[in-house]
């Protein structure tokens, strides 16, 4: 490897990019060349960064010396991220520039001034309107990034993560729709398959008529966890043996305190967990032991817990907003925004168990995600940008 790193699972990563990926042809390669990737903040199972290094480990691959850089960076990843202020130090003007862009940061405005050649990736930033006020900081930090679109026609190759978020692009950039590379994030069965289940402690399954419905995710504001309390608070009062199951990382300050009150108020804290922290062999044992996914998130970039989801051959509770739609491509339960149309459904999901929606799930993850099609838009994609 010319990366001293591992991410997880990177044998199935090797594994899948030899059997996609070998048989093309590799574009020119040259020693004294690099490639610099670059993210504001890199932070272990964050879903930007997890993808950085991924595009790294393919470019390994690809035999390319990859190097990682980010303004912020967790420490248990100091060995293999470089501070950003390197960049402008280490870069040559043979080398190339891939800039993953999902929140506004001067970084962008300084790389688009290079003269390398130059990759951006947009992963989608979230609205400012939909953070809340305590999130007023991030906020901004969004809002600047929606200003910074002006600068995307100074990249060289232009991708998204989602149809949705390439319209974006389109529109506030001013670009040519055709110019914008839909490269979805790596998902993968195998990946999942070559990692051992772990129990999570927390899940404990009182009866055999228990029904889970499972939460991957952030829980702010904008993932609208008080609008799917609230649906799961009249679902339960037509089915008490069901458990809402959150997993992933909790919101500090008002809202979680909002959060929590209306548990209180509801009495709904013996249906209700939250598992924090999760690594990825508790996440699978969450995945393998509920009986649906559900997200009312207001804004989703792609919705990665959505796909995982149909790897799983889990049915799907989710709604009409930003990217959501685009991943589930017709599949799944689709609710509105009218709670008691809302609260049937979910109600009749239930009582079915919901596995008819499943085989169609899979049909779309298999159409549109499947190694097969995603290793080879990933080799082309950056085979434009090294040649």
């Amino acid at each position: 490897m010319v990366n001293n790193f591992k991410i997880e699972q990177y044998d199935h990563f090797k594994n899948a990019f030899q059997k996609y990926c070998k048989p093309k042809e590799f574009p020119p390669k040259s020693e004294a060349e690099a490639v610099h990737i670059i993210t504001p903040s890199l932070h272990p199972r964050d879903a930007v960064s997890r993808h950085v290094l991924e595009m790294s480990a393919f470019l390994d691959l690809m035999g390319f010396k990859a190097r990682i850089y980010a303004d912020q960076i967790a420490p248990e990843l100091d060995d293999i991220v470089r501070p950003s202020e390197r960049l402008f130090v280490d870069t040559a003007p043979g080398d190339k520039i891939i800039y993953h862009f999902s929140i506004g940061h001067e970084l962008f405005n300084k790389i688009s001034l290079l003269k390398n050649k130059k990759a951006l990736y947009y992963h989608g930033i979230t609205p400012p309107e939909l953070l809340g006020e305590e999130a007023s900081p991030t906020a901004k930090l969004c809002s600047y990034g929606l200003q910074q679109f002006g600068n995307v026609s100074q990249f060289d190759l232009l991708a998204a993560n989602s149809m949705f978020n390439a319209e974006q692009i389109q529109q506030l950039g001013n670009v040519d729709r055709a110019s914008i590379h839909w490269l979805p994030p790596f998902l993968s069965l195998e990946k999942w398959n070559s990692i051992d289940s772990d129990r999570e402690p927390a899940w404990i399954k009182e009866s055999e008529d228990e029904f889970n419905l499972l939460y991957v995710g952030r829980m702010f504001p904008h993932k609208n966890i008080h609008g799917l309390l609230e649906l799961f608070n009249e679902l339960v009062q037509r089915n008490s043996n069901l458990k809402l199951n959150f997993v992933g990382s909790l919101s500090a300050g008002h809202y979680l305190n909002h959060i929590n009150r209306y548990i209180e108020s509801n009495n709904l804290g013996a249906k209700v967990r939250f598992i924090t922290n999760a690594p990825d062999s508790q996440l699978k044992w969450c995945y393998e032991n509920a009986d649906a996914l559900i997200t009312l998130s207001q804004h989703e970039g792609f919705a990665i817990p959505i796909a995982e989801a149909m790897l799983f051959k889990l049915p799907i509770i989710s709604h009409h907003k930003s990217a959501i739609t685009e991943t589930l491509s017709g599949s799944g339960l689709i609710l509105d925004d009218k709670l008691a149309n809302n609260i049937e459904k979910a109600s009749s999901l239930v009582r079915s168990g919901g596995k008819d929606l499943t085989d169609q799930q899979t049909m779309i993850f298999n159409k549109r995600y499947s190694d097969a099609s995603n290793f080879n838009r990933y080799f082309d994609f950056l085979s434009l940008l090294m040649r």
